[in-house]
């Protein structure tokens, strides 16, 4: 797993080994298997589960349990292993029933999680490549990028607010709560560019592409949190949810493209991200159960965190990725 003996490894290739992707493939199913035992057998059982696995996965970011039941080992044994550490975990957590609602608690934390790692991944590939022909083009001009988003939410809030009918046989209330959200993502996007990129002092492209890209995924994900809080169809939010985490996943291998880090700092950064993905699915599953919001609920209060720390931090993002942009040209400048 070592690049030419050199101790580093990239990010998507540790991802790809057999191991890391058993271990994705079995929580998926272990995943849906702790919601079921929440529903049918009890939440207590179910959270404790889930928090167990969730620790597990903690232990598992441990360098000398790494070497012992890590990547490097068989899937099987791998899987194995850290499957009888999370049953032993589960097993304490469900003797003390009040410790079941610490995943409740953790839900926003790893929705407003989700958010940051979006961020920073976008950050992370702006740092070290320059942003490619169609992003210059999209996000170099305000008027190009602005009008691209108006017409995008515009189609968004016709098909997913007024179901893609006229606006005549959409009910008053929809149309008006629709019609606010459009209104205050498009304005608030201008703003956010518009604070983050002045538009009299000319800035590097991937200054302003990753404050583009954020702003386009700040824009989805707030029409995707009123869509799951007005509609709630679940088979729908599921696969959509689904598609949000993967993207995720992608922004986070991309942003690494060309990084190497040492194999034992990547295996603990692996470990912990399984450990959030078992700790959001838990805190969904915990709350969809014991109370009365459904999961399409649920997930949208999520997707609106989401985007509330995206909006939160991507000018101060967008502005160091400049200010460092800046040093490097003034060092350029005066080498010549």
């Amino acid at each position: 797993m070592a690049d030419d003996g050199s101790g580093s490894v990239s990010l998507r290739r540790l991802v790809t080994e057999p191991t890391p992707l058993a271990h994705a493939c079995a929580m998926v199913f272990l995943a849906v298997v702790f919601h079921i035992i929440s529903l049918r057998i009890g939440v207590q059982t179910g959270s404790s589960l889930f928090l167990g696995f969730m620790m597990a996965y903690l232990v598992f970011s441990i360098s000398i349990v790494q070497r012992l039941i890590g990547w490097s080992r068989g899937p099987l044994f791998s899987i194995v292993a850290v499957s009888l550490l999370g049953l032993l975990a589960g097993y304490f957590v469900y003797q003390y029933p009040d410790a079941t609602i610490l995943i409740t608690f953790l839900f926003p934390v790893v929705a407003a999680v989700k958010g940051g790692l979006l961020l920073a991944g976008l950050r992370g590939r702006s740092v070290e490549s320059r942003p490619g022909v169609a992003t210059r083009i999209l996000t170099g001009s305000a008027v190009l990028f602005h009008s691209f988003r108006g017409v995008m939410l515009l189609f968004l809030v016709w098909w997913f607010g007024f179901g893609a009918k006229s606006i005549s046989s959409t009910e008053p209330t929809r149309v008006f709560y629709w019609t606010s959200l459009y209104l205050g993502v498009m304005v608030f996007g201008y703003l956010i560019r518009k604070w983050s990129i002045p538009a009299e002092h000319p800035h590097p492209a991937r200054a302003k592409g990753l404050a583009g890209l954020s702003i386009l995924l700040i824009d989805w994900s707030a029409v995707s949190s009123l869509r799951m809080l007005d509609e709630g169809h679940v088979t729908a939010t599921m696969f959509e949810e689904l598609f949000m985490f993967g993207l995720t996943v992608v922004i986070v291998l991309w942003s690494r493209t060309g990084s190497r880090f040492s194999h034992e700092r990547l295996s603990m950064v692996l470990s912990f991200g399984f450990a959030y993905v078992i700790a959001y699915a838990g805190s969904i599953s915990t709350i969809s159960v014991s109370s009365d919001l459904n999961v399409a609920g649920v997930l949208g209060v999520g997707h609106a965190l989401t985007a509330i720390v995206m909006a939160l931090f991507v000018i101060p993002a967008v502005r160091r990725l400049r200010a460092g942009d800046s040093e490097v040209l003034l060092g350029s400048e005066s080498s010549h």
